[in-house]
């Protein structure tokens, strides 16, 4: 077998790319080591209503819609937000998935599931692939394979571009459920160490009473991530009346890049995109805008380096200019975000509880946030708070937390 590009991952990254490659004429096999593409689901599937707009996504498999969220501090009390019009929209993710797959084979790719790749090596002959497809060994001939395989990506691995930490990732448990009593179109979020150690939990509506309930931690976290759950969703003073009656229809295991970008997300015959790449929100972990917008920024330069070589394998030169639009474009949003974990991460409940108390004494920025803000684009209000919180701040710890982690000027 012999394609042009062979994307590992069909994930909405993996898609995204494979559709804009197939477009332009490019021959692509996407390779999903599960049987069924979107199964099982790794995130919340929220998108904002602008990348909703931007990625072209129509609303097919929309389940709710999001105007705002409730923020529960340690101390209970709560700081809502909310705007007028909707922020968000919730996405079942098999159907979104799914739904991408679909284009990306009427676009001409070939998709492969229950196909797991193995290994690879750089050869004259180009990029070749061995992979396992339903217990058969395989083997395919490239010129460019593509990472799109998530947060540990094997892919990145063996081209030698992996190289975090292991506390640069949380491990995140989510579960769908029902019979429970939210708020329609709000998001709540629960801060605190006792819950979830380096992170936070999240009740997601999903309908009019159901949900998607999950929480990430901190690798060294002494427990499992579920066992955090179980305990938030049965002891947490707030959550458990939300959740009372609640009824258990999934549970997914899934792992967060907090930790930042690769350093490199090319190489000779290989490209990085997505999860893979930590084109991540290290707040959120969320990451499907980012990875599906860089995705056609890789499909648009892979594309042109195939037109512009002839060579059996895409060279780490002619595919440079996916590197560059990305950073570009993503790359000071996202090292914002990995600077705002590590602050997040370095606060005790004591202080997370301080800083939630300045922002309900100041109804004008809460409603600047309700205006401004923007889950893509999070470094807009960001700046606006770090400007308000080191104006009024009384505590001097606090005060050395930001300065060191978002190296604001001394006084």
């Amino acid at each position: 077998m012999k394609y042009d590009v062979v994307v590992v991952g069909a994930g909405p990254a993996g898609l995204t790319l494979a559709k804009t490659v197939a477009q332009l004429g490019g021959d692509v096999l996407v390779l999903e080591e599960h049987a069924e593409v979107g199964v099982p689901p790794h995130c919340t599937g929220k998108l904002s209503v602008t990348a909703v707009a931007e990625l072209g996504l129509g609303e097919t498999g929309v389940l709710h819609r999001v105007r705002g969220a409730v923020f529960y501090p340690p101390s209970l009390i709560p700081l809502t937000i909310t705007r007028a019009d909707d922020q968000a929209l919730i996405f079942d993710r098999v159907l979104l998935d799914q739904a991408l797959a679909a284009d990306a084979v009427d676009a001409g790719a070939t998709l492969y599931t229950y196909s797991r790749a193995k290994t690879f090596a750089l050869t004259p002959e180009g990029v070749i692939i061995r992979f396992e497809r339903q217990g058969t060994l395989c083997d395919v001939t490239c010129r460019l394979i593509v990472g799109a395989d998530g947060a540990a990506s094997h892919t990145a691995r063996v081209a030698g571009l992996y190289s975090k930490p292991p506390s640069a990732v949380r491990i995140g448990v989510q579960r769908e459920v029902s019979t429970v009593s939210l708020v329609p179109g709000l998001v709540e979020l629960y801060f605190g160490a006792s819950w979830a150690p380096g992170f936070f939990a999240w009740i997601v509506p999903t309908g009019h009473d159901t949900a998607r309930v999950g929480l990430a931690i901190q690798p060294t976290a002494p427990l499992p991530a579920s066992t955090y759950l179980d305990a938030f969703m049965t002891n947490h003073p707030v959550a458990r009346q939300k959740l009372g009656g609640y009824r258990v229809l999934a549970q997914h295991t899934h792992i967060l890049p907090t930790g930042g970008v690769l350093p490199r997300t090319v190489a000779d015959g290989v490209v990085i995109v997505g999860d893979a790449a930590g084109q991540v929100k290290s707040t959120t972990g969320g990451g499907l805008y980012y990875g599906m917008a860089c995705a056609k920024l890789a499909g648009a330069a892979i594309s042109q380096a195939l037109q512009a070589s002839s060579d059996p394998l895409l060279r780490r030169d002619g595919l440079m200019s996916y590197e560059t639009a990305w950073r570009t474009r993503f790359g000071r949003e996202i090292a914002f975000s990995v600077r705002a974990r590590a602050f997040l991460d370095a606060l005790s409940d004591g202080e997370v509880d301080y800083l939630f108390t300045l922002l309900r004494r100041d109804a004008s920025l809460t409603q600047q946030i309700a205006v401004d803000g923007d889950i893509d684009r999070q470094s807009r209000v960001g700046r606006t708070l770090l400007r308000h919180v080191t104006a009024v701040v009384k505590r001097p710890r606090l005060l050395f937390k930001l300065r060191k982690f978002f190296a604001l000027p001394s006084v």
